[in-house]
């Protein structure tokens, strides 16, 4: 788990305790969490200009080039710097 995410779990698991209800705020931390949700991005092409969301969206809105959704989203991650002239901006 992220390390924002555990502390919105955290938080809201403190925001909910009052008086004995540690079982309901254990419940909450203990719920399961996306593994590791992409954020939103700016990206730019060269020819195609900007696009706003996430690798997902980017591969489903552009079907006719190639994209693959597991390098769009190691771009999204900043894992690589570019996907098919695709890049953050």
């Amino acid at each position: 788990m992220n390390q924002s995410l555990a502390c919105d779990v955290y938080s809201n698991a403190l925001n909910t305790f009052k008086d004995n209800n540690l079982t309901e705020c254990l419940n909450i931390i203990q719920a399961p969490k996306p593994k590791n949700p992409e954020p939103y991005h700016t990206w730019i092409h060269p020819e195609h200009g900007e696009f706003y969301g996430r690798s997902y969206d980017l591969v489903r809105a552009f079907p006719n080039q190639g994209l693959d959704d597991a390098d769009a989203r190691k771009v999204g991650f900043g894992k690589n710097k570019t996907h098919k002239g695709w890049r953050l901006k």
